[in-house]
């Protein structure tokens, strides 16, 4: 039987989705941990480089003014700018 690369990578990331992470009411969700929501949410499993980003030391899921957000914007938004940099065509 063959499978092709990104079915491979869409079969890895269903069966190891990012455990939810709670702070302060709200969780890491999706399937990749890219959604930072009071709840958890179901999306669609691919893998893009820059999904790496948000396993970054000091960025966390939690409130900022009674919303669940991401913190640690500042070291996300370049660690996102640089991997997609480095995806572009």
């Amino acid at each position: 039987m063959r499978f092709s690369v990104a079915a491979l990578i869409t079969l890895a990331a269903t069966s190891a989705m990012a455990a939810p992470q709670k702070s302060l009411g709200c969780i890491r969700t999706g399937c990749s941990g890219t959604i930072c929501a009071s709840k958890s949410v179901f999306t669609t499993c691919e893998y893009k480089p820059e999904y790496e980003c948000y396993k970054l030391k000091g960025v966390t899921c939690g409130k900022v003014n009674g919303v669940c957000a991401w913190s640690g914007l500042d070291d996300l938004q370049e660690c996102l700018d640089n991997a997609r940099a480095r995806t572009a065509v």
